[in-house]
């Protein structure tokens, strides 16, 4: 699915409110607590994975695992499910370990363990919700008049504009994050809030 370069780090952000819908007392969607899928944290980017009809997202996360680690087989690796300790550092992971049948590194300058029972790599995911993804938006909303509102105090000499320039484009980031992102990840549920031209 989606494929964009952010990580999604939101340690600023207060989820409980959106995880409760607006007509139960919180500050939700009334779909808030809808999970949309499982999105990870890969190489480049945040990439995105549904979950099938009587699929755990333990299942999922494995199944992305092999989908984009080809060297992967059926018996050349154990693997191990690390749940998040809770919403606000959520990234669980799945933990690939070497066994017998895995060889070893054809480059390890480092001296990294290898062979059998050695981590071989972890892939780190979340399961998302409508919830956590709207208290991200809000969050981006917030970041962005923050920039802002600092930009428009600078003074006006050289370097208060240059300062003022950067806050503007820290803020057309965090913009960026809050009308287009979720666009990306989960198109079917947020819209693309900014016109971009094509």
């Amino acid at each position: 699915m989606a494929n964009y370069w952010n990580s999604l780090f939101y340690h600023d952000t207060d989820y409980a409110p959106f995880a409760v819908p607006t007509s139960e007392g919180g500050r939700g969607p009334e779909n808030a607590r809808e999970v949309l899928g499982l999105e990870f944290d890969h190489h480049a980017g945040m990439r995105t994975r549904l979950i099938g009809e009587g699929e755990t997202p333990e299942q999922v996360a494995y199944r992305y695992v092999r989908e984009t680690h080809e060297f992967l087989t059926n018996d050349n690796h154990t693997w191990e499910f690390v749940k998040a300790d809770g919403p606000d550092h959520w990234m669980s992971r799945i933990e690939v370990t070497k066994n017998e049948n895995s060889g070893y590194f054809a480059f390890n300058p480092w001296g990294a363990p290898d062979g059998p029972g050695a981590h071989w790599f972890s892939n780190s995911f979340r399961v998302a919700t409508v919830g956590m993804i709207a208290a991200e938006i809000d969050a981006d909303f917030r970041r962005a008049q923050k920039y802002l509102d600092e930009a428009a105090e600078q003074r006006d000499s050289i370097r208060g504009r240059k300062r003022a320039s950067q806050l503007r484009s820290f803020a057309h980031s965090a913009l960026w994050l809050a009308e287009v992102a979720p666009s990306r990840r989960w198109p079917e549920h947020f819209p693309n809030l900014r016109k971009e031209a094509a």
